[in-house]
């Protein structure tokens, strides 16, 4: 997260919207807007998260421009994962962090 902030408050623009599980520290520490990027439900006394598409129409309903993944258990790791794997273009690494997530511009599919 401390890798983040600089690169996302210096290099996105003022108007990108982000999805990132500290959707509350990304706001403070760069003033862009910014969104949970885990979706979930409560299931019983757990919880269980949204399908990919889920979030992805969530995402594109909220005018996400860029997925920020803080760390290796960031639940976005795997929607990365199943995103990486389409043919289009959702996803472009902006940069990887080592064994610490990365950032990513991410754009809605046609």
């Amino acid at each position: 997260f401390q890798l983040l902030v600089p690169s996302i408050a210096t290099e996105l623009p003022p108007d990108a919207v982000i999805a990132s599980e500290d959707e509350a520290l990304i706001y403070l520490y760069t003033g862009r807007h910014a969104v949970p990027s885990n979706l979930f439900r409560w299931q019983g006394l757990g919880t269980e998260p949204f399908s990919t598409a889920a979030h992805v129409r969530r995402w594109c309903a909220l005018g996400v421009t860029h997925l920020a993944v803080t760390a290796p258990a960031d639940h976005a790791t795997q929607i990365v994962a199943q995103l990486s794997q389409r043919p289009d273009s959702v996803l472009a690494p902006l940069f990887h962090l080592t064994k610490a997530g990365g950032l990513y511009r991410f754009r809605c599919p046609d």
